[in-house]
């Protein structure tokens, strides 16, 4: 089965956004690419999306590269918003 996420997308046209926030310091990661299918993230600790990140230490601008997937969900980071395609591939039966 081929990954129907695997397609690099903007930041605006992201297939899902994560979001967390501690008093002043935020992140926000946009998903542009996954690598993998879901199934196989759960069996791989080194998964990685490639993603647009925004927080003060970026002075609010987006930086881009491959990021663990451990570490964007590790923070407690919610999905605040995401694309149909998203919603299938990560849905939970």
């Amino acid at each position: 089965m081929a990954n129907p996420l695997a397609k690099s997308r903007t930041p605006d046209n992201a297939y899902a956004t994560f979001y967390v926030e501690n008093g002043s310091m935020y992140f926000m990661w946009k998903v542009l690419k996954t690598y993998q299918l879901p199934h196989k993230e759960e069996q791989n600790p080194y998964a990685r999306w490639m993603c647009a990140v925004k927080s003060p230490y970026t002075d609010d601008r987006w930086e881009y590269g491959d990021t663990y997937i451990n570490d964007i969900l590790d923070t407690g980071a919610a999905l605040i918003d995401s694309t149909d395609e998203w919603k299938k591939a990560y849905a939970k039966d």
